[in-house]
């Protein structure tokens, strides 16, 4: 515990003003992006959209096994491909949350019409460095994706069984 201690705490971002300086960087969170950038951000956000929790990948799992007991393997194909692919993403170097981020937080003399993977591996870098707080990358990620959040609360619900989804009552 003292070890940490001597670290110090993870830096975190003034999400009220956007600036914050990441290993001599100075960024700024925009709330717009350009047509290029745009672009981008529809793909990532659909792969962050697909996310999936332990249990959901279980249930995927057991949905497949029924499939196939169910002579319908076509159907059962695709849920595991999707599974397989789904997974093929947890090794990434870079995490989708902060690809996201790099789409919206920029130095001031950055292009903001190019988007390409060594200007996201700097940030990341800057931002690792820095040792930043993940918890405001997510914050600023699904503050990006319209309908994120409600839509992950909804989800996180019916996963936890919570009263009042139509899904727990079945």
């Amino acid at each position: 515990m003292d070890e940490l201690k001597a670290k110090g705490p993870l830096k975190r971002i003034d999400l009220e003003t956007g600036v914050f300086e990441a290993n001599g960087t100075r960024y700024f969170i925009e709330g717009g992006l350009t047509i290029e950038r745009y672009a981008e951000a529809q793909i990532l956000e659909k792969e962050m959209g697909y996310g999936i929790t332990f249990k959901a990948f279980f249930e995927k799992l057991q949905t497949a096994y029924t499939l196939l007991n169910k002579q319908k393997p076509m159907d059962a194909g695709v849920l595991l491909n999707d599974l397989i692919r789904g997974m093929g993403k947890l090794h990434e170097r870079e995490p989708l949350v902060l690809k996201i981020c790099a789409l919206y937080i920029n130095s001031e003399d950055e292009d903001r019409s190019a988007f390409t993977q060594d200007m996201i591996t700097k940030k990341i870098a800057d931002w690792k460095a820095e040792k930043m707080d993940i918890r405001d990358f997510f914050h600023v990620a699904s503050s990006s994706i319209n309908g994120y959040i409600e839509i992950y609360q909804t989800v996180t619900r019916i996963i936890s069984g919570q009263p009042g989804n139509a899904m727990a009552a079945s």
